[in-house]
């Protein structure tokens, strides 16, 4: 129901569809993702990229992983000096886990559980 909302250009619809799915499952990891989407689409940076990091927490996938590099990457180029530096920081540990997922996994997360860009 939410992608079709969505691609009827209801997007109140869709998200509340999306809310309602993450209620009644909140490690949904597509819903997760799909939000960080329609965010993008609305131009709400900051949401998408918190909406792609819980997608990622959820969906070790490379689909999942791709949207939070893509989230830390748009964000880094709204911020400068040192914010900047740990977005770009954030979605080269996300790349990393989609090139070689079982490689400096624990490392990567004990580096993200550092420092929340989303605050």
């Amino acid at each position: 129901m939410a992608v079709n909302s969505f691609r009827s250009g209801d997007i109140n619809a869709s998200e509340s569809a999306l809310k309602r799915s993450l209620e009644l499952k909140p490690d949904y990891a597509l819903a997760w993702r799909n939000m960080a989407v329609l965010c993008w689409e609305s131009d709400l940076k900051r949401g998408a990229l918190e909406y792609a990091v819980k997608a990622a927490g959820f969906g070790m996938s490379d689909k999942y992983l791709y949207y939070a590099v893509r989230a830390f990457i748009l964000a880094s180029e709204a911020c400068e000096g040192r914010q900047r530096d740990l977005m770009r920081l954030h979605a080269e540990i996300y790349y990393r886990k989609i090139k070689n997922p079982s490689k400096n996994l624990l490392n990567a997360k004990k580096k993200i559980n550092k420092v929340n860009p989303c605050k």
